[in-house]
């Protein structure tokens, strides 16, 4: 493959990216039809045109072209799980938003005092990040946990993680 069939082929991914996330992006904000039709209707016809573009590929496999190739079709089923989920999105920006003040003050956790100390803030920092994602309050969320945990059964334990769990008054 030359230098400029390999040109055009990232030129491709990138305009069939952007568009599969403007398209899916917009069509769920402005629409009243559920994420999941709206990924049936619009992203996955994309979505097929990339991967049929990327299987029509001829590369060595052991090349860089070659690996991306076998690389992109062996990720296919996971990035179609975004069409069988309405609460699935394209993107992760939610999560890197989530994550961003860790990573931003991620020096203040180098002075842990041990591996254990370094994990369990490392948990707390996920549980209250989850629990805000899931629209809990997660001070509330926190001190419900701290409250029930010590009277709760192993097999209840997935009540309480925040998507199932409701806050009482």
């Amino acid at each position: 493959m030359s230098s400029s069939d390999l040109f055009m082929a990232c030129e491709t991914l990138i305009i069939l990216s952007e568009e599969d996330f403007y398209i899916f992006t917009i069509a769920t904000a402005t629409s009243d039809l559920p994420r999941i039709a709206w990924g049936f209707i619009v992203s996955k016809p994309v979505s097929d045109t990339f991967f049929n573009w990327v299987e029509s590929l001829v590369a060595l496999p052991k090349s860089l072209l070659g690996e991306a190739v076998h690389y992109s079709l062996s990720q296919r089923k996971y990035l179609e799980n975004v069409y069988l989920d309405g609460r699935l999105e394209l993107s992760n920006n939610r999560a890197e938003r989530s994550v961003k003040p860790f990573v931003i003050g991620r020096k203040n956790w180098l002075f842990a005092a041990s591996k254990d100390g370094a994990r369990a803030s490392s948990i707390v920092c996920s549980i209250v990040e989850t629990a805000r994602e899931n629209g809990l309050r997660s001070f509330q969320y926190m001190q419900y946990l701290l409250e029930t945990l010590p009277h709760s059964a192993a097999a209840n334990l997935e009540a309480l993680l925040p998507v199932e769990c409701y806050l009482p008054a």
